[in-house]
């Protein structure tokens, strides 16, 4: 009677303890935070970069490996690079389009006396449409 209750136990306590069992959790671990970088990856090639960011927050959370947490970090830093970039260039082919429409209203307002300007926007074809 005692040694199937031993038994039992023994076994209890060696899956607990067991390093491959602990293993398995870690393994778990990082096949989530490997998934976690690859679609934060795909979101910054989409051009969702808050998305992206916020996926390199959840991966940075569930490692416990140091080397792939810089790493990570390391990632979430370009796409924050990338993101101002990107705003930067939006805001300067939006001055480029612009400067652009201002000048073809100075080329179209050429060779135009005054008069027939103030004329032109009173009928309501001149700038102030």
């Amino acid at each position: 009677m005692k040694k199937p209750f031993i038994l039992a136990v023994f076994l209890i306590c060696a899956l607990f303890l067991c390093p491959e069992a602990i293993g398995a959790e870690d393994v778990t671990r990082d096949m989530k935070v490997k998934r976690l970088y690859y679609q934060a990856e795909d979101l910054v090639e989409a051009g969702s970069y808050d998305k992206a960011i916020k996926k390199y927050n959840e991966a940075i959370k569930l490692s416990r490996d140091k080397d792939i947490t810089r790493f990570i970090k390391n990632a979430k830093d370009e796409a924050k690079i990338k993101k101002i970039e990107e705003r930067k260039r939006l805001k300067k082919l939006a001055k480029e389009k612009k400067l652009a429409e201002r000048k073809k209203r100075i080329e179209a307002d050429k060779g135009k006396t005054v008069w027939q300007r103030l004329k032109e926007m009173i009928a309501g074809k001149g700038r102030n449409k």
